[in-house]
């Protein structure tokens, strides 16, 4: 039976909404409203600055508009163009971007007569405007204005000897630099800081700058050193107030450190995370005296329920009552309420449903396989009792006439009557959200509402409708994707709960049948372009940077490669949908229904049987991909089709396993003994086509013999000399061997000759995080062993001022592994092939035997050697070289070794 919330709240609510409505037009509130105490412009000022950060936004925009006007009837430039500087700032908190924008513009203008002015913190003032023009630049996108601006911004902070100023816009242009892909550099901006600190004689300052380092090192996901920076600050501090935040900040840090340990399969060590992420927290709500207790509170209220420990959930739901009771309206307020209620029905979700769905993916996994026992004695609060809460937060924020959070509740409210099953009134909530943020610009509030429009729509089965939400949801998630992937770490392990479901809804969509009619090509060209998008999206979330898109899917499709043929596998709830393009005809494809469990068990099983090195197992459940994916198309690619590569742009789990052992239990044929060329892209538009084919094969090769220790872990002895001199006596190489491989040898090697090839025989890692995606080398004083992640690969082979003579066409990584537990280990592989900028990259699943590496990589090199033959073809011959040798004809030996991007 449907649980209804009551009727007349629904009605109370939309009653308030029509005051909504009517004051939209209205970015700011009378001066009668706001009864300033007098006219003095200065007065004024100061009187918008406690609205504002009190984040009354349109009481602070009013107060300010006047000052304005004020000053400028005084003549007073510089607090005119002060003003006009947190007018902006006031207008981005609201969305208003061209507002926000006009007021810059002119404070901007009054620099001239600024810059004359000799009064005392002219200089201060200046660095205000540009680290407003950043921070507006970088709302727009603008990135590389953006940095401009917080340079600027830092300079002048300098010139006034303002710590404080000098630190936020160094750490802003650290998260630019990041999405720029420009690691290096934001590194180095990071050290200037921790140097800048330590120069700090008040320890006060100084704890201060630590604080907000700390959490800037959390939001870029470095974990590690951000608890290393908050320890250090808290050992600087006295006051119960500051230790109150930094207490709730290395909550925070070990709550994102438990998180990535989950994702990586890392059970014990996610337990001790936890524990100490929930002492923080206590010890933050014991000592508070002030609003931010609920901060503690609510954090600790979340992660409880994340854990299934109902009971202490339970207990904390009176003294989070308590506290809210006592908040005056704000924004800080409506987000408290909003978060309560959340949670409270994340709870109540759980307890009464055993529905785990509004728990996060990694928590979710753990919880299920945990199984809580019923809890049919615990009593939960009403659903009356949530909406009321959220009642609470809507009616300050239309006290506060801000529209981001009229949204922002209202849509929640909407939420909560979806969870209640009552689609009809979600959807008139969830469309009022919307409608709020019609003269605004806020993407990243605007796709939550699409989204969650879609699935009503789609619950009520209009499904046309539903499609045009969704997509306008992705197209708002390509607006916004560039800050979700810089402005916080929790994106990175909340994709699978935030992002990705927005595609993989659409594409299901998109792929079910309309009146049992066969798919259009539209239908199926649309839905690889939203898989590819998403695939695109989950790069960028791992590599924490914006992506070069290289060529269109349609492009790549059809004008890359008459020889080739696209194959998508596409994992859905209820069916495995596979599409291909075949060359030179339209898209087709096939579905096989069966559930994404089963799906899921079959590649972990295959996986399994490859490492355990059982061939019946292999073949048995090889056999059955098989006839998911090539089975029902095998006589549309057979040798007289001419297809001679297939490339697989796969998803999900499917790229932890090796194409090359899907098995024809009819003919007794593992795939790479048919006469195909395998080969995969880790999307569509990534795929990078070689200018001009390289005029020779040369090979810079090196790599790690030695048992080496690096950062706590043990890297045993490979003996990769043998594999680089069976190279040499191939192709003509370089090698640089143990302490001799550093990234200055390899750039300067790069920088003076032109090797087509870069092959590196040395241990590695690949896994969903990136910090624990790496290849070992030594550092550039060759005194000791480094881990290179993806972003120092990037920097690895990096060749400035580089032509397309000089573009790498290969990378090979011969001694890798994919990370175990991690079920998506090979998106390492497919950032780190991404970030090397190589034409191609080919690496190991996982590490085998020397001596099976070292006979597969004298083949491919002496294949590759021969004139007309790909990679691709080069890499196949080589295995099945492998495969018809007794001692490695067990898949283990020859099915490790993939193919990632251009295949010729």
């Amino acid at each position: 039976m449907t649980v209804r919330i009551n009727q007349r709240l629904l009605k109370f609510v939309i009653i308030i909404l029509l005051g909504f409505m009517m004051s939209l037009s209205v970015p700011s509130i009378s001066a009668q409203e706001v009864a300033p105490s007098n006219n003095n412009p200065q007065s004024l000022l100061q009187q918008g600055i406690q609205a504002y950060q009190n984040q009354q936004f349109s009481v602070a925009i009013s107060l300010w508009q006047q000052a304005v006007r004020g000053f400028e009837l005084v003549g007073d430039s510089l607090s005119r163009g002060l003003v006009l500087s947190n007018l902006s700032l006031a207008y981005q908190h609201l969305g208003q971007w061209q507002m926000a924008q006009e007021a810059i513009n002119e404070s901007l203008q009054l620099l001239p007569s600024i810059e004359t002015n000799s009064v005392s913190g002219v200089t201060e003032i200046r660095a205000k405007i540009w680290n407003t023009q950043g921070r507006l630049f970088w709302e727009e996108g603008k990135l590389q204005e953006a940095l401009n601006a917080w340079e600027k911004a830092t300079d002048y902070y300098g010139k006034a000897d303002n710590w404080p100023g000098i630190i936020g816009t160094k750490l802003n242009q650290v998260r630019v630099l990041q999405a720029l892909g420009l690691t290096l550099q934001a590194q180095d901006i990071l050290t200037s800081i921790e140097q800048n600190l330590d120069s700090i004689q008040d320890d006060h300052l100084k704890a201060s700058g630590l604080l907000q380092l700390g959490l800037n090192l959390r939001q870029m996901g470095d974990f590690i050193k951000s608890r290393e920076i908050l320890q250090q600050g808290l050992s600087l501090v006295k006051d119960s107030e500051t230790q109150q935040n930094f207490w709730l900040e290395l909550g925070n840090t070990e709550q994102a450190l438990e998180q990535k340990a989950l994702v990586i399969g890392r059970f014990q060590e996610a337990k001790k995370h936890i524990k100490a992420a929930l002492d923080y927290y206590e010890k933050a709500a014991n000592i508070s005296q002030n609003d931010q207790q609920i901060l503690s509170l609510l954090n600790q209220f979340s992660l409880l329920i994340d854990h299934g420990n109902w009971e202490k959930s339970l207990k904390l739901i009176p003294v989070i009552e308590e506290k809210l009771n006592q908040l005056s309206p704000s924004r800080d307020s409506i987000y408290a309420h909003l978060n309560f209620a959340h949670n409270l029905a994340c709870l109540k979700q759980s307890i009464d449903r055993q529905d785990y769905s509004c728990i996060d993916f990694a928590h979710r996994e753990q919880l299920l396989q945990e199984k809580p026992r019923e809890n049919i004695n615990l009593n939960t609060p009403s659903w009356e009792t949530i909406a009321k809460i959220i009642v609470t937060a809507i009616e300050q924020s239309q006290i506060l006439k801000d529209s981001v959070v009229q949204s922002l509740a209202l849509g929640q409210m909407g939420e909560l009557y979806e969870t209640t099953q009552q689609w009809g009134e979600a959807q008139k909530l969830t469309e009022q959200a919307l409608f709020i943020l019609d003269n605004i610009q806020v993407p990243e509030l605007s796709y939550r509402w699409e989204w969650q429009l879609g699935r009503l729509l789609k619950k009520q089965e209009k499904i046309t409708d539903a499609i045009a939400s969704y997509k306008a949801a992705v197209n708002s998630l390509n607006a916004v994707r560039g800050d979700l992937i810089t402005v916080t770490s929790d994106i990175q392990f909340s994709f699978r709960d935030r992002v990705e479901p927005v595609y993989r809804e659409l594409v299901d969509l998109l792929l079910t049948s309309k009146n049992n009619q066969d798919l259009s090509g539209e239908d199926l060209q649309e839905a690889i372009e939203q898989i590819d998008a998403l695939q695109i999206a989950e790069l960028e979330n791992f590599l924490r940077c914006q992506l070069k898109i290289e060529s269109s899917i349609e492009q790549t499709l059809n004008q890359v490669d008459s020889k080739a043929a696209f194959i998508y596998p596409i994992i859905l709830q209820d069916r495995l949908q596979v599409i291909i393009k075949l060359p030179g005809k339209p898209l087709i494809s096939h579905k096989v229904t069966i559930s994404e469990d089963i799906v899921k068990k079959t590649i972990k099983d295959l996986r399994i049987a490859i490492l355990r090195r059982n061939a019946g197992q292999v073949t048995a459940n090889g056999s059955t991909l098989y006839n998911w994916l090539i089975e029902p198309i095998k006589n549309r690619i057979q040798p007289d089709s001419e297809v001679e590569t297939l490339v697989f742009v796969l998803d999900g789990e499917l790229r932890n396993i090796p194409l090359g052992v899907l098995y024809d239990a009819k003919t007794q044929q593992y795939l790479i003994e048919k006469n195909y060329n395998l080969a995969i892209l880790p999307s569509s538009q990534l795929f990078k086509s070689p200018e001009r084919k390289p005029q020779s094969k040369t090979v810079l090769s090196a790599g790690i013999s030695e048992e080496l220790e690096v950062e706590n872990r043990y890297f045993s002895p490979l003996n990769v000399t043998e594999e680089l001199e069976q190279i040499n006596q191939v192709l003509p190489s370089e090698i640089l061997l143990n302490n001799q491989f550093n990234s200055h040898n390899v750039q300067d090697n790069l920088e003076q000759k032109n090797y087509s090839i870069v092959h590196l025989a040395t241990h590695g890692n690949f896994s969903s995080d990136p910090q624990e995606t790496f290849i070992l080398a030594y550092n550039n004083a060759g005194t000791q062993g480094k881990l290179l992640r993806p972003h120092d690969i990037n920097n690895l082979l990096y060749i400035p001022n580089s032509n397309s003579s000089k573009q790498l066409n290969l990378l090979v990584l011969s001694a890798c592994q994919t990370a175990l537990g991690d079920n998506r280990a090979t998106l390492g592989l497919a950032g780190l092939a991404v970030r090397s900028g190589a034409n191609s990259t080919i690496a190991t699943l996982w590490q085998v035997s020397d001596e099976s590496t070292i006979k597969l990589m004298k083949e491919f090199y002496t294949y590759l050697n021969q004139p007309g033959i790909s990679k691709a073809q080069a890499l196949r011959l080589a295995r099945l070289a492998l495969l018809k040798d007794k001692k490695y004809q067990n898949p283990y030996y020859w099915s490790a070794y993939i193919l990632v991007g251009d295949w010729h």
